[in-house]
């Protein structure tokens, strides 16, 4: 008759395997290590573009490495703006940046399959009370809103 016994003490647990005669101690299969996420954003894009700037290829690189070390993980890619201009004209530019990162990441050799790409426009402001006027002050102001942020799916 094989009988198992799960002994816990405090964060410790150990599962006690008895087969026949024999008891060994088996530990539990460690946790897995929290998987990370990245924010492509502010001065890694410019103003009114899709373009990444060289901090920003090197940035994509960092995350790059990160979710192929993450291999199994599927990662949410997904492109904001400013308040600067139409909406419309917001949403297809949160989307060329979103596109715009995930290219570099298929280059970098993290597999298409682990990423999910979209595009959220000016719907999710992290800084607000710039101002959606085009005056060098607001754009400033608003840099950290023109992001890219890789997240894991949970």
């Amino acid at each position: 008759m094989n009988k198992n016994l799960l002994l816990a003490s405090g964060a410790a647990a150990m599962m006690l395997v008895t087969t026949g005669c024999a008891t060994k101690a088996v530990a539990p299969a460690p946790a897995p290590a929290p998987v990370k996420s990245y924010v492509i954003e502010g001065v890694l894009f410019s103003f009114d573009s899709a373009s990444l700037t060289p901090a920003g290829e090197a940035k994509v690189a960092e995350a790059a490495a990160g979710i192929k070390a993450a291999s199994g993980t599927t990662f949410n890619v997904v492109g904001h703006t400013d308040p600067i201009g139409s909406d419309a004209f917001n949403l297809r530019l949160s989307g060329q940046r979103a596109k715009t990162v995930a290219a570099a990441l298929y280059r970098s050799g993290v597999p298409a399959s682990q990423l999910n790409v979209s595009a959220m426009g000016e719907q999710q402001l992290v800084k607000t009370g710039c101002g959606d006027k085009r005056t060098q002050a607001s754009i400033e102001c608003n840099a950290p809103n023109r992001r890219v942020e890789i997240n894991p799916v949970r």
